[in-house]
């Protein structure tokens, strides 16, 4: 189960955004730097198929950071 991160900003008083579509995240970042708050969280849903660079895949180290490509070992 995945925690609601908006709730639990919302319980330490922290101002937080969601964003689930991509045309989205530039107002949301514009929300974040707005906001006259030392704290701002961002939440943004990524569909589970999609890359997010840099990633470290399950299981590897931090030395084992991938910041290119797909996240592919091997084509």
């Amino acid at each position: 189960m995945i925690p609601d991160l908006l709730k639990f900003a919302e319980a330490c008083d922290i101002p937080a955004a969601r964003v689930t579509n991509e045309n989205d995240v530039r107002a949301a970042n514009c929300y974040t730097k707005d906001v006259r708050h030392s704290w701002t969280l961002l939440d943004v849903i990524v569909p589970h198929q999609d890359h997010v660079l840099p990633m470290i895949l399950s299981g590897s180290a931090f030395k084992d950071v991938i910041a290119e490509g797909d996240g592919r070992s091997s084509y």
